[in-house]
């Protein structure tokens, strides 16, 4: 699960156009990018994961089934534009962030470990904000169903 710091970060973000369909089965609060042309969302790749066109998959009409049961390939989202969320803060559960080989919830120290957006929809550790376009900064070690980090969205 993600949880926004404060309310008032629903109510300011943009959503997306309702016809932007899920390009495969997904977890909510996934990392995505969107095809406006297509109408369909797609996982960063190594290009677009340090573009600003990045938005945070919330679909919350079901409650939190979404978070355990996915949302299916051809479901429309509820896109929230993590460019209009700059300097907010997330609650983010261990579990939305994707770790390499050796490297764990351990190894984060706040203050000093950077977020970016990963190829598989979660998040992952960066070493340097150089070069991507929206990153996060984690800024303190919490918990909200398991380990969690609060990071800030930072727009460059």
């Amino acid at each position: 699960m993600i949880k926004y710091e404060t309310i008032g970060m629903i109510e300011s973000s943009e959503k997306n156009f309702p016809n932007i369909k899920a390009h495969e089965n997904i977890k909510n609060w996934s990392l995505i990018t969107v095809d406006f042309t297509n109408k369909v969302s797609s996982y960063a790749d190594n290009t677009t994961k340090k573009a600003d066109n990045l938005f945070l998959v919330d679909n919350t009409i079901l409650g939190d089934l979404f978070s355990y049961n996915g949302i299916a390939k051809d479901e429309m989202l509820n896109c929230k534009s993590l460019k209009a969320l700059d300097q907010q803060f997330l609650v983010i559960d261990n579990c939305h962030i994707t770790y390499a080989s050796g490297i764990g919830y351990s190894d984060i120290d706040a203050g000093t470990t950077l977020l970016g957006v990963g190829a598989d929809g979660n998040f992952e550790i960066i070493s340097s904000e150089t070069g991507y376009s929206i990153y996060f900064k984690v800024t303190e070690k919490t918990h909200l169903n398991e380990h969690a980090v609060k990071a800030q969205i930072i727009v460059a």
